[in-house]
This record gives structure tokens, sequence and C-alpha cells, in this order.
């Protein structure tokens, strides 16, 4: 399931089952319970329960959506400098709840300014690597080759000069940012991509930072972000479009 702000692109979107913020959202990402802790698969019970002394459920429960409880260990790194949306998620759960259909073998969908998607990488697309965004000379810091699945998402910059804000919050797992100018919208680029080499950035902040970078324009172009998990994972992940 895929969670996204937009006018005419939520309406469309709504046919795929999005939930766009402010709806009251199901599954791992219900911000009315966040960490999905029932209490009664682990609490005792009946005449044991003294009120929280015998009832373990709950227990390994730091709440707010950081719910290890006793699955993979993984937990929430946001904080309440991050969006209400990147803290909702719980790391323990079933992230094929975020996956979405692709628009083409190498991006998922189109953005727009004012959009706020929550998404995984599960189910996206393996077209781009570490070995085509250093042909365009986009390399990172981490040695990572990014093989696993990545989403990507053309964007229609306004122009007029302005800057438009890029955010990616990577609840669970250590993720980067990428963006490529492009020819035209939707086309699936390879290294011959001379506009993709002239003008590209990649954001890999570490595992507790946001990864952001602001695209400024003079005219309306074309280009492709992306988001790839470090260790080519599926992952979920917050991307935030705001245009000044």
């Amino acid at each position: 399931m895929i969670l996204i702000f937009s006018g005419i692109m939520a309406c469309a979107l709504f046919e795929k089952q999005t939930v766009v913020q402010g709806d009251e959202p199901t599954g791992i990402g219900d911000t009315g319970s966040p960490t999905q802790d029932t209490g009664a698969i682990t609490d005792t019970g009946g005449g044991n329960d003294t009120g929280g002394g015998n009832d373990t459920g709950g227990g390994n429960d730091t709440g707010g959506g950081n719910d290890t409880g006793g699955g993979s260990g993984v937990t929430n790194n946001m904080n309440s400098s991050n969006s209400d949306l990147a803290q909702s998620v719980d790391c323990t759960g079933d992230y094929s709840a975020y996956d979405y259909d692709n628009e083409a073998e190498c991006f998922t969908d189109f953005i727009s300014c004012g959009d706020q998607i929550l998404v995984s990488t599960g189910g996206g697309t393996n077209y781009f690597d570490n070995a085509l965004y250093t042909s365009w000379y986009a390399m990172n810091s981490k040695d990572a080759t990014y093989e696993g699945p990545e989403r990507g998402y053309y964007f229609m910059h306004p122009g007029d000069a302005s800057a438009v804000v890029f955010t990616l919050e990577s609840p669970c797992e250590d993720m980067d940012l990428l963006y490529f100018k492009s020819y035209d919208m939707g086309d699936c680029y390879t290294d011959s991509c001379s506009p993709c080499q002239q003008d590209n950035d990649i954001s890999d902040e570490s595992y507790y930072q946001n990864d952001s970078f602001e695209i400024f324009d003079t005219n309306p172009n074309s280009y492709l972000i992306l988001v790839e998990a470090a260790d080519n994972g599926d992952h979920p992940f917050v991307l935030t479009v705001e245009c000044n």
C-alpha cells in the first residue's frame, strides 16, 4: 500500500487502494495503534493478571511504533522531529502491505509538489544499480551495490528558479536518495543518458539521518527520483516533496 498526498494524483491513486494521510490508515501504517499490540496473545490473563505483574503483553513494546515484539528486533528510528507518517511505521510488520505496482520497468509512478508517499522497496523495479549510477557520475560513499529493488518516481519541476525539496525518511533500515535530470517523463535510460550525467545528486546519509536534497531549475524539466536500500533489502520509507 502506498500513502500519497496530491490533488489530482491522489484521486487517481485511490483506485490502487492508496491511503491519504489524514484518513484512518490500516495495517502496519495505522497511526491509531502504531505498535499493533493486541495484548490478547501474550496475556497470561484471568486470575493471574495482577494488572501488569504477570501480563507479558507489551513487555517489549517500546511504544510509538517501536515494538520489537520478539520479532526481528528492528525498531523504528524516527523521533518527534520526523513526520507522523514515518513515526507510525511498524518495523516488525509485513512490508508487503506497502507494495505498489510499477508504471514501467524503470519507475513506479509520477509525483508532484505536496506529495508524501509511504511505500516499500519490495515489489519495486530492478532496473538500476550502482554500475549504472557510476556511469552517470553519481557514486555513493558506502560501497553499496544497489542491486536490490528500487523505487523510481518521475517529477516535473515547475521551473521559475524555484527550489524543490525532496526528503527521504527511512524508519527501519539505511536507505539512500538519488536524482537525475532526464529528457522526457517516463523514459527508461541506459548509460547513454547525457542529462543524467550533467545534473544529478545522491544523498547517502547514515541510518539515523534523513536523506534530502534541493533541485533548482529556471525552466520546467523532468527529473527521475530514486530510492535505494543500502543493503539491497525490502524496507518501507516515506518520501516527501515540498515546493517553494
